[in-house]
């Protein structure tokens, strides 16, 4: 098995995930992000007030597994630009 996946046989994965959170105030700075990100929380928002009790928990559960999953993602990321990172200088 190669190393990024030794990465999700434990919980290492979550402190890269932490450590990307704490950087995530730099997509601040670019204004599609920004739009993106205003637009989704509005769309959550604007579909969480439509639903009904049972649906609250099911799109809850949703939204908490999307947040689960982004910890893979960002972790995964982060392992092939340290993988990469000097291919990535000639992009």
């Amino acid at each position: 098995m190669s190393k990024e996946f030794n990465l999700f046989s434990s919980n290492n994965y979550k402190y890269i995930s932490n450590f990307i959170e704490t950087r995530i105030k730099e997509l601040r700075n670019i204004e599609e992000f920004n739009t993106l990100d205003i637009k989704n929380i509005n769309l959550e928002n604007k579909l969480e007030s439509s639903l009904n009790k049972e649906q609250k928990i099911i799109f809850d559960d949703y939204l908490k597994s999307i947040y689960e999953l982004e910890e893979f993602y960002f972790a995964f990321a982060y392992s092939l630009g340290v993988k990469y990172a000097k291919d990535l200088e000639n992009l």
